[in-house]
């Protein structure tokens, strides 16, 4: 779909000035991709989730719309996934970030048990890069962007939290300040 986008896009601009928004729909592959796609046994960039793209054209052939929908994201996947796979790529990418990753308290990818034994990739670093500037492309602001980044590493953070047994409860949480990181990164505490 990546290849018939572009070339729908640059035909559509072909024949004159676009306006901006066939960039955006090509932008968006990355973002659905970070989010949605995950190394699987067959593929390493399998997609987890369907996608249907309906494009709207004015009679000249220029692009005047578009509607992406997504369904049957593999949801199950975020806290389980068959050992040699890895989890969906943007939570390696964050975790590969540098300077984002330090912002919102994620480390190496194999701190988290969300993760699992998938490795993080050498090309991560530049996936982020990519995803980060595709998210902007299709118009997340800077608030949106860091939001995102956080919940991703509240996800990440509340995987790591256990829970044990209280003679004067049901159960209790391990480890408070994970769960204080998690509330912080959410924005709830």
């Amino acid at each position: 779909s990546k290849i018939i986008l572009q070339y729908l896009a640059h035909a559509a601009t072909s024949s004159g000035a676009g306006s901006g928004l066939e960039g955006r729909i090509i932008a968006s592959t990355p973002v659905l991709e970070a989010f949605g796609n995950a190394q699987t046994h067959m593929n390493d960039n399998s997609s987890r989730y369907g996608k249907f793209l309906m494009l709207q054209f004015d009679v000249s052939g220029k692009i005047i719309g578009a509607s992406i929908s997504t369904y049957l994201l593999e949801k199950s996947r975020v806290i389980s996934h068959t050992a040699g796979e890895r989890n969906y790529h943007s939570f390696y990418q964050l975790c590969a970030s540098g300077q984002t990753a330090s912002a919102v308290g994620v480390g190496a990818a194999d701190k988290y048990r969300l993760l699992g034994k998938g490795e993080a990739l050498r090309d991560d670093p530049e996936l982020f890069a990519q995803t980060e500037a595709a998210l902007i492309d299709v118009g997340f602001g800077e608030g949106d962007r860091e939001a995102t980044w956080r919940l991703l590493g509240a996800v990440l953070q509340m995987g790591n939290v256990t829970f044990g047994a209280d003679p004067e409860a049901e159960s209790v949480v391990q480890e408070e300040p994970l769960l204080s990181a998690v509330a912080s990164l959410a924005k709830t505490d």
